[in-house]
């Protein structure tokens, strides 16, 4: 729980506007183990969670409030569960803006589903385009631009092509679908 001293400041995942561009605070992903990839698509629960820095954890923390508090950062999400790739459909989806993404990295699997700590994805206002990465640089904060919020399709490198309006159907639909499914076994 926090105390924030004035709500307008606040920012949530779906405030990206048309043309913000996207940044990584942090590095890629490299820890697959206790995901929810691992758990969810490979059925496996091995591997050791991925290690948690307090130190970094609260100096990026730090940053992105104070990044929010400057007016810099229009949109934020953590990166958790289900690593970048879930975060960044999540953001598209809330603000109904598709995103053009490049990662570069030998390890993209990793870098798209890793749950590793202390990373943040933001969008930061198309002004001024140096000031946010210098800012970043000063404080001691490894941060990545990856991309632009525009359009109606999330692309990611060559790998991932999806539709914001079939990532919300599928987001919105998937427990009615459920539900109705009719090999559901019923509770007496």
């Amino acid at each position: 729980m926090g105390l924030i001293d004035d709500y307008k400041t606040c920012v949530g995942i779906g405030s990206a506007n048309e043309g913000d561009r996207i940044f990584l605070i942090g590095t890629h992903g490299d820890h697959l183990g206790q995901s929810l990839y691992l758990r969810e698509l490979l059925g496996r629960e091995d591997g050791p969670p991925p290690p948690v820095d307090l130190t970094m954890e609260k100096l990026h923390g730090e940053f992105v409030r104070a990044s929010i508090r400057s007016g810099y950062i229009t949109a934020c999400h953590d990166l958790s569960d289900g690593g970048f790739a879930i975060a960044i459909a999540e953001m598209c989806i809330a603000c109904s803006l598709g995103a053009d993404i490049t990662i570069n990295t030998d390890n993209l699997h990793a870098a798209l589903f890793g749950e590793d700590q202390s990373r943040y994805i933001v969008s930061v206002k198309n002004e001024n385009p140096g000031i946010f990465p210098a800012n970043a640089e000063s404080a001691g904060i490894s941060i990545q631009r990856l991309g632009t919020f525009q359009g109606d399709t999330l692309a990611i490198n060559d790998t991932i092509t999806l539709s914001v309006t079939t990532m919300r159907a599928a987001n919105e639909n998937w427990l009615p679908d459920y539900m109705s499914d009719n090999s559901a076994t019923e509770v007496n």
